[in-house]
């Protein structure tokens, strides 16, 4: 029978399976049910990477506006788990949007530059951004959640720049950091502007720099292009030990070469998990990193946790511009979590595809970021595109990043799909022509 949720067993339980098939041919899985948050001629509409994050019940979009004037944002209530978190229809086809979001409001204004890329998420009961300007240099801001979701400014602080290790050319990373040994949980992972990876932390009232990002000999990282990190699993998952819990970041090489790391919970020092890359050698900006739990019908998370990771790179295109090209890991559960083994590859190589249509291109500067914890029933996404046909750019919210689109999935044989499989290969059509319903 078919392992439609790559769970490795087979299950007569209805289950979230993948949208994704054939490895390179998914049939534009990702985009189904999209909803456009902002559009513009091409080079009007924004600048740098956006983010999401989640606050209580809503959800939060932030982006720079062209210019790099303004710091945007729009947010939406969230629906119920076994709905995908949808308060409309979680079927793409279905007659209402997954979410319904607010209209486009004003964070943050500054001068020309100020704001060339986001990063940003909910810890301790507010909501933290840090933004880089065109300069380089970063400020951070703490908000509160207002009436009707509005986010009200609580603090600000303009970080050190006064050197190359200062300041980056990249978005930076805020995540939570597991580790035991000092009490700066939140942190601020970045490419400095001299090759090396570097940290601010955050002390509940202050960011302190904290030096190079050190591998286990005790050397710096170094690399070309911006990071990604996600602490597995999210802190809202309760059960778990402190030393269970762990914090995973791409920190790409020289070469821009996409390598995963794992923080050290009682050394914080980075190791390498080795992984296998199936399509290109290299990313081309602020690479991503998820984690999709496996869910039954219902919503609900398996007891174990397991899941899979989705990697993520800008991939450039022979044509123009980048496109972003995501790739799923090999299982991972609280029995056997990433690094459990040191010849265990963090990827398995054998499915993933590009985000987009071959016509989208990400707006120069930008990337794509995936959003979800245990509480949300889904796994959202945000990206912005550039329609190199139609000289247009904009940013699109994905209601259905984790490839699990609102539907019963069956077959009524098997041979069909193993014969869509060889014909989609053979005959160079990967959608196939054959129902295999049929």
């Amino acid at each position: 029978s078919v392992d439609f949720t790559r769970d490795g067993t087979i299950s007569s339980t209805a289950g979230r399976g993948f949208g994704l098939l054939l490895n390179g041919s998914s049939c534009r899985a990702f985009l189904q049910g999209r909803q456009e948050l902002g559009s513009a001629a091409s080079g009007g509409l924004m600048t740098g990477s956006p983010d999401l994050a989640r606050a209580g019940n809503r959800l939060y979009a932030f982006w720079s506006d062209a210019s790099g004037t303004n710091l945007l944002y729009r947010h939406t209530a969230l629906g119920a788990a076994g709905n995908k978190s949808c308060t409309g229809s979680a079927d793409p086809s279905g007659s209402t949007p997954c979410l319904t979001w607010s209209s486009t409001s004003v964070l943050s204004t500054g001068s020309t530059g100020a704001f060339a890329g986001v990063t940003a998420l909910e810890y301790a009961g507010s909501v933290h951004a840090v933004v880089r300007s065109s300069s380089g240099a970063m400020v951070a801001y703490r908000f509160s959640v207002g009436g009707g979701g509005a986010l009200v400014l609580a603090a600000s602080q303009v970080m050190p720049s006064g050197s190359d290790q200062l300041k980056t050319s990249s978005t930076p990373e805020l995540v939570v950091r597991h580790q035991n040994l000092h009490s700066r949980k939140l942190g601020l992972l970045y490419l400095a502007n001299d090759g090396v990876y570097r940290s601010f932390g955050w002390d509940g009232s202050n960011w302190t720099a904290e030096g190079a990002l050190l591998d286990t000999s005790n050397v710096q990282l170094t690399g070309t292009q911006g990071v990604a990190a996600k602490a597995w699993p999210d802190a809202s998952l309760a059960g778990w030990n402190a030393n269970e819990h762990m914090t995973l970041a791409v920190l790409p090489d020289a070469l821009g070469n996409v390598r995963i790391f794992k923080l050290g919970y009682y050394t914080n020092s980075w190791t390498q998990l080795a992984w296998n890359q199936s399509v290109g050698q290299a990313t081309s900006g602020k690479p991503m990193l998820e984690f999709r739990t496996l869910r039954n019908a219902a919503g609900q998370i398996a007891s174990n946790y397991a899941g899979h990771f989705l990697i993520g790179w800008g991939s450039p295109s022979a044509v123009d511009g980048t496109r972003t090209y995501v790739q799923v890991s090999r299982q991972f559960n609280r029995a056997s979590p990433p690094g459990f083994s040191t010849t265990a590859a963090t990827m398995t190589g054998d499915i993933g595809d590009f985000l987009a249509d071959t016509w989208a291109r990400l707006v120069l500067g930008s990337s794509t970021v995936l959003y979800s914890d245990p509480i949300l029933d889904n796994v959202f996404g945000l990206t912005s595109y550039r329609n190199v046909r139609d000289n247009v750019d904009g940013l699109s919210f994905l209601p259905h990043a984790d490839l699990s689109p609102g539907g019963l999935v069956k077959v009524g044989s098997d041979y069909r799909v193993m014969e869509d499989w060889h014909c989609g290969n053979l005959e160079n059509m990967p959608c196939g022509t054959m129902d295999v319903n049929n």
